[in-house]
């Protein structure tokens, strides 16, 4: 007899044995665990999953009928009139559950026009374009931005896009983005129409009508920690729990190699040589390179490894702190790492990104002497006029070559 990882009186699985899910809720029960779920957490979604199968037992229903249909009826059931505030955890992982060992199928042929448009982008710029999952997403999410708000989800005749549509919708933009941010968009966009114009769904000089966004690299200057402020940093991340030892890991990376988001999600197991002392890290583009495994940004991954990091099939280095316990979906996740230790810390900067903190490697090292073609070569840029932006905050350099104030200025 299979042991149950969470409930080992006899009695109470016996409340368990009847019921269309009653062969599936031991192997249900392992496969959350193996998903990292606590004790506590497994058995609420155990019980929550055998109340739904007496519930469908009683109903007639057959393992095989299940599907979000299914647990939304039960929901409306149970909880009546607040079955949209409920948590939904136990029953999607039951679903997954139930799809994983083949018992279900997948919903297909369901999708919108809208989604089976976006779908197709998505797999040109995959297959014909060899773009990373990241660029992807971002350029997925402004066509379907787009699409949504000149031309609903219910229909899509993409031969009525015109220009004043592409004009409408950056105009509304234009009040949520900044300037940088919107010409990002206006990229997408025409990423967008030049695959639609590809396909023949709209003319070619729609792709002409997407205006130009103002914007001037050089106009503004990177903002930065002062090394006071990143020490701060690093001795408020709570190295007593698990989630403050990743975090510690994540911040020294960021801080002391300069590293994107995206890199640091993208670290595997397989990417750190302890006994050569590098990382190899994939940066843009699909580019490879090697980095020096700094001694505290080691022992820190080191002790993230040993003793915080949760048992896991996946190779990334860092995985979510709460279970499931999976890789970062994103590069969004250690934005939100670096907000929260800048919060911990009571230090608040304009912006609170983690490109802060490269900018703030990069304008120490131009503190203590380093030139802009190593800062350049230490943050892998591939344009010499990326790095250029970090002369604007060299003031002991610059202060010899400003031309003094003008005497007898206007009275």
């Amino acid at each position: 007899m299979m042991q149950h990882p969470y409930y080992t009186r006899v009695w109470l699985l016996n409340r368990y044995i009847e019921g269309p899910l009653a062969p599936h809720l031991k192997p249900f029960a392992s496969f959350i665990e193996q998903r990292g779920y606590p004790y506590e957490s497994g058995q609420r979604y155990v019980r929550e999953v055998a109340r739904l199968n007496r519930w469908a037992a009683d109903r007639g229903i057959s393992a095989e009928d299940f599907n979000e249909g299914i647990v939304q009826k039960y929901l409306r059931f149970r909880f009546k009139g607040v079955a949209s505030k409920v948590k939904r955890g136990p029953y999607n992982c039951l679903i997954e559950y139930l799809r994983q060992v083949g018992v279900i199928q997948a919903p297909t042929n369901q999708q919108s026009p809208l989604h089976q448009c976006l779908g197709h982008y998505q797999d040109h710029l995959m297959h014909n374009q060899g773009l990373q999952k990241e660029t992807i997403r971002r350029l997925v999410r402004v066509a379907h931005c787009f699409l949504f708000s000149r031309l609903g989800d219910s229909t899509l005749e993409l031969s009525k896009i015109c220009a004043q549509d592409i004009v409408q919708h950056l105009l509304d933009r234009s009040r949520r983005c900044c300037p940088s941010a919107l010409g990002l968009e206006t990229s997408a966009l025409r990423s967008f129409l030049r695959f639609l114009q590809f396909r023949g769904d709209v003319s070619a000089c729609l792709v002409q009508s997407v205006p130009t966004v103002p914007h001037w690299r050089q106009k503004s200057v990177p903002g930065f920690l002062k090394p006071e402020e990143t020490s701060k940093l690093i001795k408020h991340c709570n190295t007593q729990s698990p989630k403050g030892q990743r975090d510690l890991a994540i911040l020294l990376l960021l801080i002391r190699l300069g590293l994107r988001a995206i890199e640091v999600c993208r670290l595997t197991l397989d990417d750190i040589d302890w006994q050569g002392g590098y990382l190899t890290v994939r940066g843009k583009n699909g580019k490879y390179d090697r980095l020096p495994l700094l001694v505290d940004v080691g022992q820190a991954i080191a002790a993230y490894l040993r003793h915080s990091r949760p048992r896991c099939s996946t190779r990334h280095v860092f995985v979510r702190s709460v279970a499931p316990f999976e890789a970062f979906s994103s590069s969004s996740a250690v934005c939100h790492v670096v907000r929260c230790a800048l919060a911990q810390a009571s230090l608040n900067p304009a912006r609170k990104g983690s490109h802060l903190l490269r900018h703030s490697l990069a304008t120490q090292m131009l503190q203590q002497g380093a030139s802009l073609v190593d800062i350049g070569q230490i943050l892998r840029h591939q344009r010499t006029d990326t790095t250029a932006i970090y002369a604007k905050v060299a003031m002991r350099q610059l202060r010899p070559i400003a031309r003094p104030w003008p005497s007898g200025g206007i009275s």
